[in-house]
């Protein structure tokens, strides 16, 4: 298991090896440098000379990168070390100069020392020397840790086998020559308390697979950015296009770019002005709100076709307490969300909560009640509606169910909007 994906979890016995690889700065040695604060930071080729050296530039980023890495490493570690319940083992590689120079030395660690590591077991040894006494000896033992440095003709003969000397089994001298394999008899309760801790297993096992936020965002919107953390609790209904060419317009845009432009539109509209959608398409094109293709695709027909019905009247009359594309974060136990989307229950998730995040398209937040709207741009029939209807129904009950959360009010009205066919359907 890498230490990426040991987070958050917990283990009675962790094992980090090799601790004395070298950080990997082949990015900081390149001819160029790309950094976010200098820029393309190139080494310089005086003429006439095959050499480079570093530019100022160069020699500045690859000083700012270095101290990043440092920075991330250090975070790494501490994760690998902070996953050990009971024992932590720790390994590594090291020459008799660093024993000698850092190992064994105690000297005040300052920020310059922990800059100048170059892998995990330099930073260790820092804190070895602080914490071991100033030890000399390459065996020993304090309150908290253990430690026991092999040297290589040990290793070619076998874990403390030097030839003419015995080894030390439990802190006394045992027979020469003896395999490291062989293992001691246990006593019963050695046994017992061995028995339970490898056959120990995580308690919140549940939890690890499941994420601690979702995303109720539909797919649909390409231009919106999507959260890797977050796993969708609704995926792309098989109604969505993908990879089609908008009926609408110029047909330059796909589907899904398409649906993207008029929630656009739909979110930058004046309210008051939507008896004269052409102007604001246009008006909105200016203010570089929408691109000329995306306002070539945009049917204004089936839009004002929602504004001039009863519902887009009523909303036009409480145009002060519209939000649009309103961002929400509510907290649930997933609990309520197998209940809301006719998920199954884990029962081992009982004690857990889901942080759901989403943005509603269109949301009235009047004193006692909340209206919630959601303008869907599929492409479809009208015999498909009662499918997609079964579809979104859930979507759109967890958008009210998290509102209702949030505001302390009851949610009225919740309707979905099909443009296709111009119809809204009420939930």
């Amino acid at each position: 298991m890498s230490i990426h994906q040991s987070k958050g979890q917990e283990f009675p016995v962790v094992v980090l090896p090799d601790l004395a690889k070298q950080f990997n700065e082949q990015d900081q040695h390149g001819e160029v440098i790309f950094d976010e604060e200098f820029g393309l930071c190139p080494k310089v080729k005086p003429p006439l000379s095959g050499r480079r050296y570093p530019s100022l530039p160069h020699w500045l980023a690859q000083r700012r990168q270095k101290r990043e890495l440092r920075g991330e490493e250090l975070r790494l570690l501490y994760v690998a070390l902070t996953r050990a319940r009971d024992t932590l083992v720790l390994s590594a590689t090291i020459t008799e100069k660093k024993w000698e120079t850092l190992w064994s030395q105690p000297e005040p660690v300052t920020p310059q020392k922990i800059a100048d590591a170059n892998s995990f077991a330099d930073w260790l040894g820092l804190r070895f020397a602080q914490n071991a006494g100033g030890a000399d000896s390459k065996n020993g033992e304090t309150p908290h840790l253990r430690w026991r440095f092999v040297e290589d003709e040990e290793l070619a003969n076998g874990w403390g086998e030097i030839p003419g000397e015995p080894i030390l089994v439990d802190g006394q001298p045992g027979s020469r020559g003896r395999s490291p394999h062989q293992l001691e008899t246990l006593d019963d309760a050695t046994a017992e308390k061995l028995h339970a801790v490898l056959i120990w297993e995580y308690p919140n096992q549940a939890a690890t697979r499941r994420k601690a936020k979702s995303s109720v965002t539909e797919l649909r919107r390409a231009a919106e950015e999507s959260d890797d953390e977050a796993e969708p609790v609704f995926v792309r209904s098989k109604f969505a296009a993908k990879n089609r060419k908008s009926e609408i317009g110029n047909r330059k845009l796909n589907a899904a770019e398409a649906g993207a432009a008029h929630h656009k539109f739909l979110q930058h509209i004046a309210l008051e002005k939507t008896s004269s959608l052409a102007a604001e398409a246009e008006r909105l094109v200016r203010e570089n709100y929408l691109s000329a293709d995306e306002r070539a695709v945009l049917d204004l027909d089936a839009l004002a076709a929602f504004w001039d019905s009863d519902l887009g009247e009523k909303i036009r009359v409480n145009a002060e307490k519209v939000r649009r594309e309103l961002p929400f974060t509510a907290r649930f136990s997933p609990a309520e969300i197998a209940e809301i989307t006719g998920g199954k229950t884990d029962t081992t998730l009982a004690d857990e909560f889901v942080v759901v995040q989403g943005v509603a398209d269109l949301v009235v937040l009047l004193p006692q009640e909340i209206w919630l709207v959601d303008f869907k741009t599929d492409e479809a029939g009208k015999n498909d509606l009662p499918e997609k209807i079964k579809t979104y129904t859930p979507q759109l009950k967890l958008y009210a169910a998290a509102l209702e959360k949030i505001f302390a009010r009851k949610i009225t009205l919740r309707a979905l909007h099909f443009f296709a066919v111009r119809r809204t359907e009420k939930v």
